[in-house]
């Protein structure tokens, strides 16, 4: 069953705020809890509202209590349980759930201007009932597994080789998915072979290919397919996931994973899982793929901050995401003792830019995990299409129960290159402004917003802005305002801020490299006490 959900608030904006479940064979339960399967934030919807149960082919929606007011199903008062249809609309409030029970069938259409694409098709041929998605469709997952997630990223922390982090990655799979083989195979050039390989069946490790190889890995990696097949019909497999591992410029790998026969069915839900745990993964098989200058080379590497600049390599983003309306440019130095900054940018699903700046506050000891929680919480929000303040409120939430003591000073902002509006949530010290093409600017923080982190249920505001053409706008972390040069003078907020305001017209690396001529002796010095992070996204004129 697939259900997608819409805000129904946001129904008449150029892009309506939409998310899309898939369950199978599994309760679901609806509330405004945030560890609900599905989330609804409406104080007037309980922590667990509903439940969507299924027996058989069947599925039944069941309300907690039989004095709600809030829940209509096809606009018809619902108090009772009830059999849910495939086509059917149940309203909470000012959500709507579209359902969708229909099993699909997967279309395989050539890509035009390829020759020979239909014979190929042919050639690697995949059950017809089988679930096939390109990169970028909308994906989600649950609380639980998002957890799974931070967790993963932490323990891979220490992995700081290529082969450490293939022998991880496929441990967890392994074990999540009950698989009986797990395959993951990487490769640094486009024309290679997938020549840098973990496999193992039954936990065992086994250098052989998946069944069908050549049909994963020419739909995975030529085709750009995310694939599920819940039946191969084999004798030997009951179903298979296979998806392809996503660097900046091209796939750089293959990850196949299968259960036994009459053993666990993989579904599309589990595709979800497998696509965001590889998306968040990735950046860690890039950096290490770089060879030299990779992982192995940054834990062999001596000086201040060894241990933080390990993981800062690992989980800064490889490149930033541009458009003909959009461009992002950041500079990122590594301070001698206060460590802790954390920086993304990424393209959600739906075509708006997030930019992400941060500082996170704690001990050296929960510092190195933090750093990894937090950006893999983040990505997960970003896949979820989640705004601003949910995504704050969702890394409060994370922080807040986690062993991990510490605070996170931040800001997210959500640009729409099409119409320059800016919606933006911030917490704590950190800054965060925008400047027009004229250099006027405005602060665009939010006045006394606790920091990330400190155990209250609070609710973040945010602010949308209108911009124009030529518009600039920066997230840094305080760092950069504070650090010094080599005499110890402090650069201060309004010298930094004046020398982003003389290049706020430029294209986005122009203005990074022309504040770096200007300030580079405070912004890049060695003897610079504090991390410093600076994030710019443009609106070109």
């Amino acid at each position: 069953m697939r259900l997608i959900l819409t805000d129904m608030r946001t129904i008449t904006d150029p892009e309506p705020r939409r998310a899309r479940f898939e369950y199978r064979n599994q309760p679901v339960k609806l509330g405004s809890h945030s560890e609900s399967g599905i989330p609804l934030p409406d104080t007037r919807i309980p922590e667990h509202h509903a439940t969507l149960e299924p027996v058989g082919h069947d599925w039944f929606f069941q309300p907690t209590t039989r004095e709600d007011e809030l829940t209509k199903v096809n606009n018809e008062p619902v108090t009772e349980r009830t059999q849910i249809k495939d086509g059917d609309i149940i309203s909470i409030t000012y959500f709507e759930l579209k359902v969708e029970i229909e099993a699909e069938v997967a279309v395989d259409l050539p890509i035009p201007g390829k020759a020979g694409e239909i014979a190929l098709i042919k050639k690697y041929p995949i059950p017809p009932r089988s679930l096939v998605r390109k990169p970028d469709e909308e994906i989600t997952i649950s609380a639980a597994r998002q957890k799974l997630l931070g967790e993963l990223v932490s323990s891979l922390r220490d992995r700081v080789d290529l082969a450490g982090l293939l022998e991880g990655l496929a441990d967890f799979i392994g074990s999540h998915f009950e698989a009986r083989m797990v395959w993951i195979g990487t490769r640094r050039k486009r024309s290679d072979a997938l020549d840098f390989v973990e496999s193992r069946i039954d936990g065992e490790h086994r250098v052989a290919a998946p069944p069908k190889f050549e049909t994963y890995e020419y739909r995975c990696l030529s085709r750009d397919q995310f694939i599920n097949i819940k039946g191969t019909g084999d004798g030997l497999t009951q179903s298979v996931l296979a998806i392809p591992l996503y660097g900046p410029r091209f796939p750089i790998g293959m990850v196949y994973v299968d259960t036994a026969r009459r053993a666990r069915v993989l579904d599309g839900a589990d595709l979800d899982f497998l696509t965001v745990l590889a998306n968040v993964v990735t950046p860690l098989f890039v950096t290490a793929l770089e060879g030299p200058v990779g992982l192995a080379a940054a834990a062999a590497s001596e000086g201040n901050g060894n241990t933080i600049e390990q993981i800062r390599v690992a989980i800064d983003p490889v490149a930033l995401p541009e458009s003909d309306d959009f461009e992002v440019a950041a500079h990122a130095h590594l301070g001698m003792t206060n460590h802790g900054d954390v920086f993304d940018s990424t393209r959600m699903p739906n075509g708006l830019f997030v930019m992400f700046a941060g500082h996170v506050e704690t001990d050296e000891t929960h510092l190195a995990a933090a750093l990894a929680e937090i950006k893999g919480a983040f990505r997960v929000s970003v896949l979820h299409q989640h705004p601003p303040t949910a995504m704050l409120k969702s890394l409060n939430w994370l922080l807040s129960s986690g062993e991990t003591e510490c605070l996170l000073h931040a800001a997210i902002a959500l640009v729409n290159p099409k119409n320059g509006v800016i919606e933006i949530a911030t917490s704590g010290e950190i800054g965060a402004v925008a400047f027009t093409s004229k250099g006027i600017g405005s602060k665009l923080t939010s006045k006394d917003a606790p920091p990330v982190g400190n155990g209250e249920a609070i609710e973040y505001a945010s602010k949308k802005v209108k911009t124009e053409p030529g518009t600039t706008i920066a997230l840094y972390t305080l760092g950069a305002p504070e650090a010094t040069d080599e005499f110890g003078t402090e650069l201060g907020e309004n010298k930094f801020l004046k020398a982003l305001r003389n290049v706020a017209s430029k294209p986005a690396m122009t203005q990074i490299d022309e504040v770096l001529a200007d300030l580079g002796s405070f912004l890049d010095n060695d003897s610079t006490e504090s991390d410093v992070t600076v994030l710019l996204g443009h609106r070109p004129l």
